[in-house]
């Protein structure tokens, strides 16, 4: 049995801390999964408009949470400002009970390299989801991006829990 509040490297650095309690606090920025942030497309049923056959931006402008400020609700945009291993994730639906084919949902990096996608056909208010590992950069970005094939303009469905990002870093090792 060892006994201590405070574990430290070899440099005196406190990894955690402990309140003699049984309540730890995380001190090392390595072993915290943050940044971390949630955001979604706010307005109930009347989220954003895509355009037939047109990739599209999803300006998802509400957060639920952002650990360290590094999403930005103007333009949907996620910038980690530390370099290393993020999980992230999306999803979208449209307002529309009609089937069609494609329907995509997309992670973007930098605007123009896709990390992951779901495609399928929509089938009544159907819900695509994706996620993805990657690696991120301090200045790198990521969007969330949806694609249709309905023959017209369609509505984002625009709920917490159906149009939404979020992403957290899970480490800054490399394989």
């Amino acid at each position: 049995i060892i006994k201590v509040n405070t574990f430290q490297d070899t440099n005196g650095n406190a990894l955690f801390n402990s309140d003699g309690s049984g309540n730890v606090t995380l001190s090392a920025g390595a072993m915290k999964n943050t940044p971390a942030f949630l955001a979604y497309l706010s307005g109930g049923a009347s989220g954003g408009s895509v355009s037939n056959l047109t990739a599209t931006i999803v300006n998802l402008d509400t957060e639920v949470f952002d650990t360290d400020g590094k999403f930005d609700t103007s333009n949907g945009r996620f910038t980690p400002g530390i370099a290393g291993k993020y999980f992230l994730y999306g999803s979208a639906r449209f307002q529309s009970d009609a089937d069609f084919d494609p329907f995509e949902v997309a992670i973007y990096k930098n605007g123009s390299s896709e990390l992951a996608r779901f495609q399928d056909r929509h089938e009544h208010y159907s819900v695509g989801v994706t996620s993805v590992v990657a690696d991120l950069n301090t200045t790198d970005y990521i969007n969330l991006r949806v694609y249709q094939g309905s023959g017209g303009t369609l509505q984002l469905s625009g709920f917490q829990n159906v149009t939404f990002m979020g992403g957290f870093r899970i480490g800054t090792w490399a394989y």
